[in-house]
């Protein structure tokens, strides 16, 4: 369990699922967090502040880091964390719904980091931690946007890392298993089963999991970490 007194972390996605999960834990642990979802939030600690913001509209996230500055904010990690996932055959997916996927989970993404790193830059020093998924790996049926999208984003990722670099922000992805969600639900519970099944340790994710991950990211001990691909699960790129 790691010490985040004094560090100030942006969530995005963090009114429910993993986003919360993860407010949870680093505000249990000291941090100041910073939640981003579309819609209004609050947790009950005086060292979480939320934003409304629409991740996938370039205009929200402007108007977003505007308040943060405005509220002299210093963020030193970014977990970008708010994704959007719809099951649909590539045949009759509507277009819509694809782009949806895209602007939220790949578009919103780089928003979001772009604006975070130059907050970052003035500080000289940063941690930027992409959540993926599972299904950047293993491309199941019914994903091939939201595997696209998510794998877009991890390459996103790992070109901010060698960008970053030279201003000690590191940028890192972690890729989750199956975690009990509100958006995991959507998905058929019997195709779901075979995918974890098929995965060389067959188990759901623990939050317990996930965090132990974030802290390794996170840590000021990981100056030299960055660029890197952790997937639960036993998958590798």
């Amino acid at each position: 369990m790691a010490n985040y007194s004094g560090e100030v972390i942006l969530v995005t996605g963090s009114s429910a699922g993993i986003g919360r999960m993860l407010a949870e834990y680093l505000l249990e642990n000291g941090a100041k967090v910073l939640g981003f979802s579309r819609n209004s939030f609050s947790l009950p600690s005086q060292n979480y502040q939320h934003y409304i913001c629409d991740v996938a509209d370039p205009v929200s996230v402007q108007e977003a880091f505007k308040k943060i500055r405005a509220d002299s904010h210093c963020l030193t990690g970014l977990i970008n964390n708010a994704g959007f996932l719809a099951v649909f055959s590539s045949l009759l997916i509507p277009p819509k719904v694809a782009q949806g996927m895209i602007n939220t989970n790949f578009l919103g993404s780089f928003l979001v980091a772009q604006e975070s790193a130059r907050i970052m830059t003035r500080n000289k020093y940063g941690r930027i931690i992409g959540i993926s998924s599972m299904a950047e790996l293993l491309e199941p049926i019914g994903d091939a946007v939201y595997s696209a999208s998510k794998a877009a984003a991890t390459s996103l990722t790992n070109s901010l890392a060698k960008e970053l670099a030279p201003h000690r922000i590191t940028c890192n992805t972690l890729a989750v298993t199956h975690l009990t969600t509100g958006m995991s639900e959507k998905i058929d519970a019997k195709v779901l089963q075979k995918v974890i099944d098929g995965l060389p340790i067959p188990n759901s994710a623990r939050i317990e999991d996930i965090v132990n991950v974030i802290d390794f990211f996170m840590s000021p001990h990981s100056s030299n970490i960055t660029g890197q691909f952790i997937a639960l699960g036993g998958l590798h790129k």
